[in-house]
């Protein structure tokens, strides 16, 4: 695997995310709600890297069918260029979407149903700043419902999307 390769959900990763049939064990189950079909391999375990998830870890849900590669690695671009294809690159509609989608996935993820009125409560945000104003609620949800080197990361990803 190399970092620099971006990885999407397959049919049965979306699947999982929904139904949970497969129970994967957390610490891949937080690793596939983090594949978004933007950042790379490497952007990604850099994120979850302090929750000890490792490479072996994107190995895994590859192997059994939960990802795939979308895109190989750039040929010979500097860092600063693959960088710079980033969330920052989206266009705030994009942003919206794909934040408010991550804060669903998450929260229902830490939460299951108990997580029912916050998840009324996203779908009813229309823009990044009724997003923005949700963040603490949804962060004390996240606490609340996982590890704290898992909230960190979770909350650090929704930050990188909706500022």
């Amino acid at each position: 695997m190399n970092p620099q390769e971006i990885y999407v959900k397959t049919e049965k990763g979306r699947e999982e995310i929904q139904s949970r049939r497969s129970q994967l064990p957390p610490t891949l189950r937080t690793l596939l709600i983090m594949i978004d079909g933007r950042s790379s391999a490497g952007e990604i375990l850099k994120q979850v890297g302090p929750m000890g998830i490792t490479a072996d870890a994107l190995e895994q849900l590859i192997a059994q069918g939960f990802v795939a590669l979308d895109r190989p690695a750039p040929a010979a671009q500097p860092a600063s260029v693959v960088e710079a294809v980033a969330t920052d690159a989206l266009p705030d509609s994009e942003r919206f979407l794909a934040a408010r989608q991550f804060m669903t996935d998450t929260v229902v993820n830490a939460m299951g149903l108990r997580s029912f009125m916050f998840t009324l409560k996203l779908e009813k945000a229309e823009t990044l700043q009724g997003l923005r104003s949700l963040l603490p609620e949804y962060t004390k949800l996240m606490e609340k419902g996982t590890g704290h080197l898992e909230a960190e990361v979770l909350i650090r990803r929704v930050l990188e999307l909706i500022r």
